[in-house]
């Protein structure tokens, strides 16, 4: 019971420091965001109080992880009953994809990437429908499992379309927060494409949602509402800000089954730890 309530609170610290991030990172895209550097104003306390936030709710999500549970036979999947809660993922990945296709944006090496980017997001999609559908799951598995590593692959091709963008400074926060979502993005697909293939493992997955969670909370809100003021001119970093969105709730949807089995275990692994 005691450990119960040390994950149960672990957790929802996790929660709310990465919604905190959220909201304060809106408000510094609005309040303390200077259009014409692409930079936050020196000195404005919003930009770091966000980033704090962001870093202790992933990393106390991975401590969380780290104190769950090992993996039991009586793991939940993190794939979901209904091809509902894939939707928001998998309309995102569709949009982004259809953005790269017709965009004509950025430096030369960064569109010549749009082509295969703009397709792996589709087929991306179309991985996160299907992989939502658990009759398909169960004949098809791996045919499912190979398409979704186009999910990653996706991920990683948004990331270097965005580093070879050298009209956005490196390190400019409009960047950074958009490469740092979609690189943990790609690590927690990775974590959820172990369970298509029989190897899941629980402790991993949820530590990679965190993280996901963590670094999507600084530009998955807060770079869509920018676009909406004018505060952020760049369709396609706003763009890369929904993605992050879209990817997020797909995300707390698949990995709250998992969390969830962490802090209210079975009947066995109530006598497995007794016996421990």
């Amino acid at each position: 019971m005691k450990k119960k309530l040390i994950l149960t609170a672990l957790y929802a610290t996790s929660g709310t420091a990465i919604l905190a991030a959220a909201v304060l990172q809106t408000l510094s895209v609005l309040l303390a965001f200077d259009t014409g550097s692409n930079y936050f104003v020196t000195g404005a306390p919003l930009p770091t109080a966000a980033l704090i936030a962001a870093l202790v709710g992933g990393a106390v999500g991975i401590l969380a992880a780290c104190l769950s549970p090992r993996k039991r036979e009586t793991d939940p999947s993190p794939f979901p009953a209904s091809i509902y809660t894939a939707l928001p993922t998998a309309l995102v990945f569709l949009l982004f994809g259809v953005f790269l296709l017709v965009s004509v944006g950025a430096t030369d090496t960064a569109r010549s990437l749009r082509i295969p980017a703009a397709l792996l997001s589709i087929v991306a999609a179309a991985y996160t429908l299907v992989s939502a559908i658990p009759a398909w799951r169960k004949s098809h598995a791996s045919a499912i499992a190979l398409l979704g590593f186009t999910a990653p692959l996706a991920c990683a091709l948004a990331n270097a379309y965005y580093y070879f963008d050298l009209s956005v400074e490196m390190n400019s926060p409009v960047k950074y927060c958009v490469q740092v979502s979609l690189l943990f993005a790609m690590l927690y697909f990775l974590g959820e494409l172990r369970y298509l293939i029989g190897e899941p493992k629980p402790r991993l997955f949820v530590s990679g949602a965190a993280c996901a969670l963590a670094a999507a909370s600084l530009c998955a809100i807060a770079f869509p509402v920018a676009l909406f003021t004018g505060t952020i001119a760049r369709l396609d970093y706003a763009m890369g800000g929904y993605l992050a969105l879209g990817m997020a709730i797909g995300i707390g949807f698949r990995a709250f089954p998992v969390i969830r089995s962490f802090v209210t275990p079975t009947e066995t692994q109530k006598e497995d730890d007794c016996t421990a």
